[in-house]
């Protein structure tokens, strides 16, 4: 049976897999940098609530982000890696957006 509702509507929301360690120390070092920009710190820290176990809406409430954004984040950890998500790019996207996210 063929839904009425647009595909394109419904929203994606896929469950958050974790971090492993190395992607949590990566994600830890981001999430108090000063030396990134404010909104990839906020997804560091978004990433590092979601993996303490946190609810998307509970996150979204605390970093005042749409839950929309914070599915986003987590489609892109899942494709294409905790950098892409942080850097807000996807391998589909093509872009060409560098930092250097070195471990202290």
């Amino acid at each position: 049976m063929k839904s009425s509702f647009p595909i394109y509507l419904l929203p994606r929301q896929l469950p958050f897999l974790g971090l492993d360690s190395d992607q949590r120390s990566l994600v830890e070092y981001v999430s108090s940098s000063n030396a990134v920009a404010d909104i990839v710190r906020k997804r560091a820290q978004a990433l590092l609530l979601l993996d303490e176990g946190e609810r998307v809406d509970d996150v979204a409430l605390l970093l005042q982000l749409q839950p929309r954004t914070l599915h986003a984040l987590i489609r892109r950890h899942r494709e294409s890696g905790v950098r892409s998500a942080l850097l807000q790019r996807s391998r589909a996207q093509g872009r060409h957006r560098h930092l250097a996210l070195a471990a202290a």
